[in-house]
């Protein structure tokens, strides 16, 4: 049996290349940023409030935002 159904291939097509090219613009926009923006620094501040800057907690909440954890993944992803 297909993981995609053979009527359904055509429409996920669309949805993949929509999702690809969304991913594509958001890349090329911040692309060589070298801080963070106001909705990031807003977050992280919420939480090194909560649980503080230094903590082992903190570094597991934000663990998932640095980039040796977030290329593999788009790697995984594409």
């Amino acid at each position: 049996m297909p993981l995609i159904p053979p009527h359904l291939r055509r429409p996920a097509a669309f949805v993949a290349l929509g999702c690809w090219v969304l991913a594509a613009s958001l890349g090329a926009w911040y692309a060589g940023d070298q801080r963070p923006g106001r909705f990031d620094s807003a977050v992280a501040d919420v939480v090194y409030r909560a649980v503080g800057e230094g903590s082992m907690f903190a570094r597991f909440l934000t663990g998932p935002t640095h980039p040796i954890v977030v290329y593999p993944v788009i790697a995984l992803v594409i």
